[in-house]
């Protein structure tokens, strides 16, 4: 099997992968191959994912950061057979993944809004600033619409 990462120095991907590895020792018989480029970088994630489909046939698992970026590839995948599960960010219709694991980042971003909201002051005001550590990035996109949506109305 194999699990590839958007970034394989980031704490979330190594705690991924570094869960995905006990959890193929646990299980025992599992050859799991993880990859990711050491820095955010879907292009070359995309071909570590595409080197990944030809050597980890029985069943491989992704996580990005840009899903359409690896759609073709994972329709081929499954075309041929191999199958494969979305992990963390919600996959493109057109990649043909039908397994996804992961949050609702909307309502991740809901639930961090009213819990926010709870804690202010009677009557506040002010301005709210919602900050990305990376735009673009779909799971941190749809978090900053939930909370803006949330204290919107």
């Amino acid at each position: 099997m194999g699990l590839a990462v958007a970034n394989i120095s980031l704490n979330f991907a190594h705690e991924m992968a570094d869960g995905s590895q006990q959890a193929a020792a646990h299980a025992a018989n599992i050859d799991l191959k993880v990859v990711g480029p050491p820095n955010t970088d879907g292009p070359a994630e995309e071909q570590l994912f595409t080197t990944l489909l030809t050597t980890q046939k029985d069943g491989d698992v992704l996580e990005n950061l840009d899903p359409p970026i690896f759609s073709r590839t994972a329709a081929a995948g499954i075309a041929s057979g191999i199958p494969i599960a979305a992990l963390d960010t919600s996959p493109t219709p057109d990649s043909k993944i039908t397994f996804y694991v992961g949050n609702d980042n909307y309502e991740i971003g809901v639930m961090l809004a009213k819990e926010t909201i709870k804690r202010l002051p009677a009557n506040p005001s002010g301005t709210v600033i919602i900050c990305e550590p990376n735009p673009g990035t779909p799971v941190l996109d749809s978090r900053a619409k939930g909370i803006k949506d949330t204290f919107a109305s």
